[in-house]
């Protein structure tokens, strides 16, 4: 019997004292470090592999820094998404498939469909249910316009979701958050834990801060702390605070999304500063 166990077949790992491990059927030498040294434990594989964007990320201080300067989770560009677009009109005669775009479409409407949609549409019963819930938060919302845009941009700037960022910092500036309060949603440090802010402070106002330290422990810890709990609760009623709830829920969906599949292209992309959408909103508004 000990004959048959060749080197070539017998499967073990054999832990060396000096901690190396020596794989079975292999002249490889694989170097172990002990786990109090590793930067990231979940991380840590012996067996080679070609390193990735998202390995630089883990390793570095990059998600320490602010969301503005610096967006760790942005792959580098590439010509197109990740995976083709959906046709524009459906592929197949399903009377079902016709009828999710008509109501992607009429919910577009007067625009076409946009990256998001021809993505999502790889998938018509996705696309349906996405296009009815997301449709719920952006119309049927008692929650004001630019606090709901506020907090949609500060996830697109968290997240590094580029076109997130664009248009819903346009929106948020529209709807009368201050290009200064806007500044704040790109460049203030997460709230985490809260950190108390003064009326009026960088261009926000003291409920505004509360939905940012509510937005920011949401994303970054997905655990809210009690005291950003409290702060949050004595500026809004209790079906206010289940949409914007929902808000920062769905709107991490979308950016992850976004993200994850390059949709639109613009991984790696720096973000447009508050003053160019600054600009950009008063030229559309001569026009």
């Amino acid at each position: 019997m000990r004959r048959l166990l060749t080197a070539k077949f017998l499967l073990f790992v054999l832990y060396s004292p000096n901690n190396a491990i020596l794989c079975a059927g292999s002249s490889t030498l694989y170097t172990h470090t002990p786990s109090s040294t590793r930067s990231d434990p979940a991380l840590s594989d012996p067996t080679p592999r070609r390193p990735s964007t998202l390995d630089a990320y883990y390793t570095s201080e990059q998600h320490e820094s602010p969301p503005a300067t610096r967006h760790p989770r942005s792959q580098p560009t590439r010509p197109t998404m990740r995976l083709p677009y959906a046709p524009t009109t459906p592929s197949d005669a399903s009377p079902s498939t016709a009828a999710i775009y008509a109501r992607i479409a009429a919910r577009r409407a007067p625009r076409p469909l946009i990256p998001l949609d021809l993505a999502l549409l790889h998938s018509p019963a996705v696309a349906d249910g996405w296009n009815g819930f997301l449709g719920a938060i952006r119309t049927q919302t008692s929650v004001p316009a630019g606090v709901l845009e506020l907090a949609i941009s500060r996830v697109g700037a968290l997240n590094g979701a580029v076109h997130e960022w664009t248009v819903h910092a346009a929106l948020a500036l529209k709807a009368g958050v201050s290009a200064a309060g806007m500044e704040s949603v790109r460049t203030a440090e997460a709230a985490l834990p809260l950190v108390e802010r003064a009326d009026g402070e960088g261009g926000l106002s003291a409920r505004q801060w509360a939905v940012l330290a509510y937005t920011d422990q949401m994303t970054r810890a997905v655990v809210v702390d009690e005291r950003c709990f409290r702060r949050l609760r004595d500026f809004f009623t209790d079906r206010e605070v289940v949409e914007l709830t929902a808000t920062v829920a769905a709107y991490n969906c979308v950016s992850r999304f976004l993200v994850a599949l390059d949709v639109g292209e613009n991984n790696g992309h720096e973000m447009k500063s508050v003053e160019e959408l600054s600009k950009a909103a008063a030229a559309a508004a001569k026009s």
